[in-house]
């Protein structure tokens, strides 16, 4: 079977299934690539389709060069020293709260666990 593929608004094809495979174990197929068969109307994700058999490479990020004090504000631009600070999210509190109270239900009979013990006052032994 003969498919296309496209990625980055260029199309390849028709070529030869086993070239496509080939491309797909060389990690020539990154995410965001889309192929079709011969006798298909629509693209398919390249993760959906029979050459994804292993995870594709993720794609290279350019990030950009860091302010010489290390830190740029994405809002006016400025560099420098920003004033940190951190604080639990929001999901981060509901997720304390949904599991408090399975917390409680685990720890309480630990406390109900009583076992009594005397120590004898004339030797100190524990009985």
């Amino acid at each position: 079977m003969r498919w296309y593929v496209t990625t980055n608004g260029e199309t390849v094809g028709p070529v030869e299934g086993e070239v496509v495979a080939a491309w797909a174990r060389e990690g020539r197929l990154l995410p965001g690539t889309h192929v079709r068969d011969e006798s298909a109307s629509t693209w398919i994700p390249v993760e959906l389709s029979p050459f994804a058999s292993r995870p594709l490479p993720m794609p290279i990020q350019i990030m950009p060069a860091a302010a010489p004090n290390g830190w740029t504000c994405r809002h006016c631009g400025a560099q420098g020293s920003g004033k940190h600070s951190s604080s639990i999210t929001t999901g981060g509190w509901i997720v304390f709260v949904l599991l408090l109270p399975t917390c409680i239900l685990w720890v309480l009979p630990l406390l109900l666990m009583r076992e009594r013990k005397t120590q004898c006052l004339r030797c100190g032994t524990m009985v």
